[in-house]
C-alpha cells in the first residue's frame, strides 16, 4: 500500500496563527497611534530651524534684509522672503491647528528679520507643540539679536 502525503495546514494551525497576529495588533496599535504626531512634530521643528538658518545665511551673503513671517498665525506654514526685491526665497505650506507652532515675538504683522550681519530685529521664541505627541517633543527654539539659533528647551508633550 503506497500512501501520498498530505501537505499543507490544518484549520487550526491557521486559526492559532490568525489569533496571534490578532494579540500583537491589539499591542501594537497604540504605539502607532502617535507615530504620526511624533514625526510631525521632529519634521516641523527641523523645517523652522533649517529656515531661519538659511534667512540668517541669505541675509548675510546677499547684503539684504531677510524676513521670516508666519502666515495666517502659523496655522498655513511661513516664508522667507528678501525685502529687497520683495522675492519669496522659500516659502513652507502647512494645515496646521492653531497653537501647533506659536511665537509671542513673531507674527504675520510684526515678522523676525535678519539685517546684512545676521543680526536678527528682536530676541524671538518659537514654540512647537503639536497635538497628539508623546514624550519630550515640544520643543522651544529662540534667536538672539546677534542672530544666534538654537534649542532652548524640551518638553514632555500634555497628555
Amino acid at each position: 500500500m503506497n500512501v501520498k502525503a498530505v501537505k499543507g495546514f490544518t484549520l487550526t494551525e491557521l486559526m492559532i496563527v490568525v489569533g496571534i497576529i490578532a494579540a500583537v495588533g491589539v499591542f501594537a496599535a497604540p504605539m502607532f497611534s502617535s507615530l504620526i504626531p511624533n514625526r510631525m512634530a521632529d519634521r516641523l521643528y527641523q523645517e523652522i530651524e533649517i529656515d531661519l538658518r538659511y534667512a540668517r545665511s541669505q541675509a548675510v551673503t546677499t547684503s539684504a534684509v531677510i524676513v521670516f513671517q508666519p502666515l495666517n498665525s502659523w496655522r498655513d506654514g511661513w516664508r522667507v522672503v528678501n525685502s529687497t526685491t520683495n522675492q519669496e526665497l522659500r516659502a513652507r505650506g502647512h494645515d496646521l491647528t492653531a497653537g501647533t507652532i506659536t511665537s509671542a515675538n513673531i507674527t504675520t504683522a510684526a515678522p523676525l528679520t535678519f539685517d546684512i550681519n545676521g543680526r536678527s530685529n528682536t530676541d524671538a521664541t518659537i514654540v512647537v507643540n503639536v497635538p497628539g505627541c508623546t514624550g519630550d517633543k515640544v520643543r522651544t527654539l529662540s534667536v538672539n539679536r546677534i542672530g544666534q539659533i538654537q534649542v532652548t528647551g524640551e518638553a514632555a508633550c500634555a497628555p
